[in-house]
């Protein structure tokens, strides 16, 4: 059987499962990268150098909310 015929006698529930296994990959790998970059900003946030750049509430810690009124 050749290539062509091979691929005409695939069902649709076996190209679905090729392509949910492609798709998978791709979400496995987004959750990874963003899971990576999550780690990496939090232990940024450990500290304050970076954290007074990162954050526009740390410097803001410690004074009243009365003293921005005027």
């Amino acid at each position: 059987m050749t290539r062509d015929k091979q691929r005409q006698t695939f069902t649709y529930e076996q190209l679905f499962i090729v392509f949910s296994v492609k798709v998978e990959k791709v979400l496995i790998r987004f959750v990874l990268v963003f899971l990576l970059l999550l780690i990496c900003s939090q232990a940024l946030l450990q500290f304050p150098y970076w954290r007074t750049h990162l954050t526009r509430v740390e410097p803001l810690e410690g004074k009243l909310y009365s003293d921005y009124e005027k």
